[in-house]
């Protein structure tokens, strides 16, 4: 006789109370035109390396926080284990939680954390068929396995201050594994940090820009989501919602980093997003005035500063578009006729280390 669903689901390990309400959210940050927005993390702990939490309830809280994707990377060796003495297959999170994550439309993607100390620090290796294959006695030869899987590498939390206590340094090391193709990505914001000199990397080197939790307690412990807080992820521009289109994505280094409520990219994807979130929605004409009423019709809230003097145009130095809201910006018209094109920096957008977007925003001709 066949088995039911969810006893398959307990004699996996996978225990939940007969009552429980799955609680989930959607975190509302638009599409590009041709790809959906992908909410991720891929770098999460679970009891069996050294978490404090079993792959059932990563996946629920991922569920319950609006991701779309996450990634178990449990430490495949260097690093104390709760739990491999008693399973020794580092691909069990990804078994484990694999059916249970499909039931709730969440990616579940397999993964390792290859732990060395710096350099060349910790790598984590996604996209992978099995963890077992990654332990080897030298690290190069544990990244060259995990490209010959398919594995997209990413160098984990370069400004630790367990690993670089007093700047944040690229090595040799990373030079011989980037010219040989071992590195495609690099944790720009990794938990509560954000490295510009990762952000700069990613720029000079064509890496692929990701933000992780690196979870090993629960979530809740270290967010406060009844404030609106969220975990660091990554907002992955895909063909479709699987996962061999997020590897191509990442692939190709279509990425934005979210981070509190700051987005990190680059220019070709922060612009559309910027303009699919933000809308104008009416004008309001009076002599030598207009006030615009503009729409954010997304959870990301922008902080925007006036740039530049046009002599003919005066109208708001500095505001906010708070998620989800309108706000009025009032412009006086010093000579009639003069177009209405505004001039900002987007400075929760940052293009690079310390230096938001530059946008203009056009109002049409009055019909």
């Amino acid at each position: 006789m066949k088995k039911s669903y969810f006893l398959l689901l307990l004699a996996a390990g996978l225990v939940l109370p007969a009552t429980a309400q799955i609680r989930y959210k959607t975190i509302d940050i638009p599409d590009l035109p041709g790809y959906k927005t992908l909410k991720c993390d891929f770098h999460i702990h679970t009891i069996y390396s050294d978490g404090n939490v079993t792959p059932d309830v990563r996946v629920l809280e991922a569920v319950g926080e609006g991701l779309d994707a996450i990634a178990f990377t449990d430490h495949v060796y260097g690093k104390p284990s709760n739990n491999n003495a008693n399973e020794p297959d580092r691909n069990s999170a990804f078994k484990k939680a694999k059916d249970y994550a499909a039931m709730l439309n969440l990616l579940i993607i397999n993964g390792a954390e290859i732990s060395r100390g710096m350099p060349p620090g910790h790598v984590n290796a996604i996209f992978i068929n099995d963890a077992n294959a990654l332990i080897t006695p030298e690290f190069m030869d544990s990244y060259k396995e995990a490209q010959q899987q398919g594995g997209f590498l990413l160098w984990n939390h370069p400004g630790w201050w367990r690993h670089q206590a007093h700047s944040t340094n690229w090595f040799q090391e990373h030079t011989e594994i980037y010219s040989k193709g071992l590195m495609q990505g690099i944790e720009v914001v990794n938990a509560n940090n954000y490295y510009p000199e990762a952000h700069q990397w990613s720029l000079e080197k064509n890496l692929t820009m990701i933000a992780n939790s690196d979870s090993h307690l629960p979530t809740s412990l270290y967010y406060d989501f009844s404030k609106g807080q969220h975990r660091p992820m990554t907002l992955v521009f895909a063909k479709d919602k699987s996962v061999a289109s997020i590897r191509e994505a990442m692939m190709e280094h279509r990425t934005v980093v979210y981070h509190g409520d700051v987005l990190i990219g680059r220019e070709e994807y922060l612009k559309p997003l910027f303009e699919q979130s933000i809308e104008i929605a009416g004008a309001i004409y009076e002599p030598n005035e207009v006030e615009i009423l503009v729409r954010n019709k997304s959870d990301v809230p922008f902080r925007l500063k006036k740039k530049g003097s046009n002599p003919d145009l005066e109208y708001d130095r500095e505001f906010i578009i708070s998620a989800k809201s309108y706000y009025i910006v009032g412009v006086r018209i010093k000579k009639a006729g003069t177009p209405v094109v505004l001039d900002f920096e987007v400075q929760n957008l940052l293009v690079k280390p310390d230096q938001g977007m530059e946008y203009q925003l056009v109002l049409k001709d009055k019909k």
